[in-house]
């Protein structure tokens, strides 16, 4: 191994260690980028879950990094036992200087571990929405249903409630509907269960419900609760209150806002 002892002159010590450094740093990421590629390749092929091939792969980015600069010091002369020493004695100031980074650290591997969310779910973080496209070791990137991407510190992730509406596989779509108060109940009922309780997105084991929930000053409360799966969600949700809409007016049902 090359040592560079105070006998070199300055600038030799220098440059020589810089020479290291340009082609040990730029190896490491090579090395980091090729182990993502290679994880992310094994995850399509061997179904392995993409949050593990991506926190795992920027994870093995800084371990490359950190053993690229331990490697610069050590054939630039330093000892890796004073060195060691040396981290030793810092961790306390540079954890207080860096507090919140470490915090996102942290909360990164706790969100791992625990994993309340994982890549390709639909959440709410910090009152947004999106699906989860990234979870690395400081944020996670989420992309909403308009296209909007949003980067998160894991920190404030951990500090507030996390809504996942991918996780139990199902989803219940409900429509609450006010009728006038001369509506017949009933036949609203009838009109409802027709129009939407043959659709084939719905959960065939959570049948359909279709009730009069309550009463208001209004009129009487009709609730349609629809069970599907995360995936059809939206559409369904939007396709049922427009059959839902169309049944009621055709059979002559009347909301409370419209009228007397």
């Amino acid at each position: 191994m090359i040592s560079l002892t105070a006998e070199w002159p300055l600038m030799a010590r220098v440059g020589v260690a810089f020479a290291v450094a340009l082609i040990a740093f730029p190896t490491a990421s090579l090395a980091a980028r090729a182990v993502r590629k290679a994880a992310r390749k094994s995850a399509r092929v061997e179904a392995i879950d993409p949050t593990v091939v991506t926190f795992g792969a920027e994870f093995v980015r800084v371990a490359l990094l950190i053993c690229a600069l331990v490697l610069v010091l050590s054939l630039a002369g330093v000892q890796t036992t004073s060195l060691a020493a040396v981290l030793g004695a810092a961790t306390l100031a540079v954890g207080l200087a860096m507090q919140a980074t470490l915090a996102n650290v942290a909360a990164g591997v706790l969100i791992f571990i625990f994993s309340p969310y994982r890549v390709g779910e639909h959440v709410e973080l910090v009152g947004r929405q999106g699906q989860v496209k990234l979870l690395s070791l400081f944020t996670t990137e989420l992309e909403a249903p308009n296209g909007v991407g949003y980067i998160i510190a894991n920190a404030q992730v951990m500090l507030q409630p996390i809504v996942n509406f991918t996780r139990n596989g199902k989803r219940r779509v409900d429509l609450d509907v006010t009728l006038h108060w001369s509506t017949d109940t009933a036949k609203a009922l009838s009109l409802a269960r027709t129009a939407l309780g043959d659709d084939p997105r719905i959960d065939p084991i959570k049948p359909p419900v279709f009730l009069i929930k309550g009463m208001s000053d209004k009129g009487p409360q009709m609730s349609v609760r629809l069970w599907t799966t995360p995936a059809n969600y939206d559409d369904l949700a939007s396709d049922a209150a427009a059959k839902l809409h169309t049944a009621l007016q055709s059979g002559g049902i009347r909301s409370a806002e419209a009228g007397a």
